[in-house]
């Protein structure tokens, strides 16, 4: 079975109860899903600059790569804003071992900011919306 089918074989079952916030398995199964189809984020360094630790990082979503807040394209479409913390995170996502894939944490707003990058990435990159989400964003509020 491929990788990114285990995930979805069993409702979430290997999580313990409230040990992972949905969320989190959510955003993490976009990204990593968006890594194993070959729309892999550019994360390493700014894609303009080119420094590893760009300053008040943003994440292109159609572009698909992070760079500094003054590095920005002046139209390239959508950029949303990112922290060290989630950058760290989406680079942790694409690069780890399916075992340790949630083997981290993020702070509130860290967290927030990562679940919006990975879910619009993932719009963004396969072009077309998905009932299923329209359906988890209507039992979310």
């Amino acid at each position: 079975m491929p990788r990114c089918c285990i995930w979805g074989s069993t409702p979430c079952s290997p999580f313990p109860e409230s040990s992972i916030p949905p969320e989190h398995i959510k955003a993490v199964f976009e990204l990593r899903l968006m890594c194993l189809a070959g729309f892999a984020p550019a994360l390493d360094r700014c894609a303009d600059c080119g420094t590893h630790t760009p300053a008040d990082p943003r994440f292109s979503v159609y572009g698909g790569g992070v760079h500094c807040s003054s590095c920005r394209p002046p139209a390239q479409g959508k950029s949303l804003p990112l922290c060290q913390a989630s950058l760290a995170a989406m680079r942790h996502v694409c690069g780890a071992d399916p075992r340790r894939i949630f083997s981290f944490t993020l702070d509130e707003p860290a967290a927030a900011r990562f679940y919006r990058v990975c879910e619009e990435y993932a719009l963004a990159q396969l072009d077309r919306g998905f009932g299923t989400l329209d359906y988890w964003r209507a039992v979310k509020e």
